[in-house]
């Protein structure tokens, strides 16, 4: 992958053409991950910059956060330094292991496979995203509950890959961590899917929070809640969050963590964010895509959801927009029934567009992406009313709608201006009724 520019101030490119963080430093106080979560006063950690005209930049800190610590489920990657951070254990390093300690594997697939099946997750990424860390994943403390059973003697294999998110203005918001664990057996799988969805595992997910931000952010809040896994897969989903201040900035970061168990695989992908919004659609579309590798890797038949969510909205683009209308929304704004289902096309900006062909040959068009910043027509008429904002582009029939720190730009393209404007606005109330949700 070519990699043009970096994904936050301070990082650098390497030698291997990848994008490598700023260096960490680990803030004082918190608990090694394993050991639970004491939220008692708050862990001192470091903050973000402000860009240009004090609009505050997305998180820098949190696109490190998977290439650093145990963002993988408990588990170091390798491939970046053999130093171990100050206050954190995670078990023997190779160098440090005895022969006797030493075991090989006892999968089948080997790195090549487990390698393709991160592959899967590439194309569905975005372009806003760059890889800045793929290696093997090296063994653990045998009892850390965030780390595969069996990781700390050699008996599961492990591979892992972190991108860091880039934010049109060069301010990074997020990270997303895959890996895939190979165990001797589906047996074992099983087993050690059963203690990830235990109280152990899920404070682990607290717990190492601390280690994940450097000595000036103040956390506060912090929480994690342990959800059930979409798409029919076997395994569990936790959602954590926590509320940060460097004393200038205040942020909230948001960690999804899906874990899936296939065979003798297991699946995990952490996706994590802060200040800009991106849609949960996005996530299942990289899980998706990944679980599908994997079965096909291991010759196992793919349910249809999965199928069909490995085609959506890509990791950090705004929510599915062709999700966000209806034909009795397309009919109650006054237009014909669409001819066909909506056409989905990825920007290059972290925007998704879907198109509805009308039988008079018009077509509504609606593209949703997140934070703003790809929407800034020159010529613009305000309107009341709608979201936190909204204006019509120039003098045609497109609406820019601004709500929740998501943007979509509605409109009818080959219809007559003064017809179109009335309909575009009763399109426009159903998208954001959908965003509303239920109730």
């Amino acid at each position: 992958m070519e990699n043009h520019s970096p994904p936050g101030p301070g990082w650098e490119l390497g030698d291997d053409g990848h994008w490598k963080p700023p260096p960490m430093h680990m803030g004082g106080g918190g608990l090694p991950p394993g050991q639970g979560f004491h939220p008692a006063p708050p862990v001192a950690s470091g903050g973000s910059p402000k860009g240009a005209g004090g609009r505050t930049a997305a998180f820098v800190v949190a696109a490190v956060i998977a290439v650093l610590v145990v963002a993988v489920g408990g588990v170091t990657l390798l491939g970046t330094s053999d130093e171990k951070p100050s206050g954190l254990d995670v078990g023997p390093s190779e160098g440090d292991r005895s022969d006797e300690d030493r075991a090989e594997p006892t999968g089948e697939l080997g790195t090549t496979a487990l390698t393709s099946i991160l592959d899967a997750a590439d194309p569905v990424t975005g372009p806003l995203w760059t890889v800045v860390e793929d290696a093997d994943i090296g063994p653990s403390q045998p009892q850390a509950p965030c780390a595969p059973e069996g990781m700390a003697a050699g008996k599961v294999a492990g591979r892992g890959r972190t991108w860091g998110y880039q934010v049109a203005g060069g301010a990074s918001s997020g990270t997303l961590t895959v890996s895939v664990y190979e165990y001797g057996t589906s047996e074992e799988m099983s087993a050690d899917l059963d203690r990830v969805r235990s109280d152990a595992y899920r404070d682990c997910q607290l717990g190492r929070l601390p280690y994940q931000f450097p000595a000036e952010v103040v956390l506060t809040e912090p929480a994690v809640e342990r959800l059930d896994i979409p798409l029919g897969l076997d395994g569990v989903r936790y959602r954590t969050t926590v509320h940060t201040s460097d004393g200038t900035t205040e942020q909230d970061r948001t960690d999804d963590l899906y874990v899936v168990g296939l065979g003798r695989l297991r699946v995990v992908v952490d996706a994590t964010r802060c200040c800009y919004t991106w849609d949960e659609s996005g996530e299942l579309t990289v899980l998706a895509s990944v679980v599908a590798a994997a079965a096909e890797a291991l010759g196992l038949p793919l349910d249809d959801q999965v199928e069909t969510a490995g085609g959506g909205t890509f990791l950090s683009e705004g929510p599915d927009p062709c999700a966000l209308l209806t034909v009795d929304d397309v009919v109650a704004a006054g237009l014909p029934a669409p001819a066909a289902g909506g056409e989905m096309t990825h920007g290059d900006q972290g925007d998704v567009l879907c198109r509805w062909s009308m039988p008079d040959g018009t077509e509504v068009q609606l593209t949703t992406t997140v934070g703003g910043y790809r929407f800034d027509p020159p010529q613009r008429t305000p309107v009341d009313g709608l979201g936190d904002s909204a204006e019509w582009v120039a003098d045609g029939a497109d609406l820019v709608v601004r709500v929740g720190g998501r943007t979509f730009l509605i409109g009818i393209a080959g219809g007559d201006v003064a017809t179109a404007r009335p309909q575009v606005l009763a399109l426009a109330r159903a998208v954001l009724d959908h965003l509303a949700g239920p109730g």
